[in-house]
């Protein structure tokens, strides 16, 4: 094997390294995504049950809130409940 084709192959070696660090750390983000995308189902599944073995809307706000405040680190939380009443003719 000649000098040039050692420094060609050498080249070629090097391009085929950083293309898989690029797959690598592709990778890698979409599964953080997919573990934060996992961690958000099963927040969302353990509010359904909690609310679930609750009754009442005030007891279910409470149980959802403090579920977002733990896990997703929130700060500050409101909750807004909007009853519509019958449309009456006056």
């Amino acid at each position: 094997m000649t000098w040039k084709d050692r420094c060609v192959r050498t080249e070629e070696l090097q391009a085929t390294n950083a293309q898989l660090q690029a797959e690598v750390a592709e990778r890698k983000r979409a599964e953080q995504a997919l573990r934060q995308q996992l961690d958000r189902t099963s927040l969302l599944n353990q509010i359904t049950r909690a609310i679930a073995e609750r009754e009442g809307m005030e007891s279910n706000f409470k149980i959802t809130l403090n579920f977002l405040e733990e896990h997703l680190a929130i700060d500050f939380s409101r909750v807004y409940s909007w009853i519509r009443l019958p449309a009456t003719l006056r």
